[in-house]
């Protein structure tokens, strides 16, 4: 990102770093902000230099990244608050650091291996079964590392086809059971028609037969 400001504009870079450009102008020994109806134009032309530079980043960032500057009134209020959120503070990055330097010092090669085989050892256990099969299958004093990385580069994409295969599976697992669900409401509902018109119909005949009856013997 750097190196990419840098070569489209070297002068954007340096607002970026030091902040933009404020036109001041002295006031009886007193240096006093310059009213916009003040500016001269080599004052507009350094203000434009912070337009482009607050541009070229605001280009450069996702939607996350760009609510969290939105507010940021310069380059370099920006620039300072994506380097803490991306690399943390100098007191985070040293002790990154620090615990880096520590795992490379304990990673050392034993005496009686070569490059390959200290490779295999810095593998997770999940690898454990393809470097297996791989030691029975090759003589690792011999396997080269580019070798030895085209098997493990291989190994890796069947596994994560695996992985997606895998969670493919319950999502249509579910669309299935879904659909079943569905149609056996469906046919619920059906039957709970069907039992409340037969039910109707038969009201309708006790209500006519009452009725008859109550012809057949009035009231005197």
């Amino acid at each position: 990102m750097v190196m990419y400001i840098k070569a489209q504009d070297y002068h954007v870079w340096r607002v970026i770093a030091n902040g933009p450009h404020i036109p001041t102008k002295i006031v009886e020994g007193a240096t006093l902000v310059k009213l916009e109806s003040e500016w001269n134009e080599a004052d507009v032309k350094l203000i434009e230099l912070n337009c482009k530079a607050m541009s070229s980043l605001y280009c450069a960032l996702d939607p996350i990244e760009y609510n969290r500057v939105s507010g940021c009134d310069s380059t370099k209020e920006i620039w300072d608050k994506l380097e803490v959120t991306c690399e943390g503070t100098n007191q985070v990055k040293e002790s990154k650091m620090n615990m880096l330097i520590h795992e490379y010092e304990l990673f050392v090669m034993k005496k009686d291996e070569n490059i390959s085989e200290m490779s295999t050892r810095s593998l997770p256990k999940r690898w454990e079964a393809k470097m297996t099969a791989i030691s029975e299958a090759r003589d690792l004093k011999v396997l080269t590392l580019d070798e030895l990385f085209r098997s493990l580069m291989m190994y890796e994409l069947e596994m994560n086809s695996k992985v997606e295969e895998e969670e493919v599976k319950p999502k249509k697992n579910f669309a299935l059971k879904s659909s079943h669900h569905d149609h056996d409401n469906s046919e619920e509902e059906r039957d709970e028609e069907e039992e409340i018109a037969l039910m109707t119909r038969n009201f309708k005949k006790f209500l006519k037969k009452k009725k008859g009856f109550g012809r057949r013997f009035p009231k005197k």
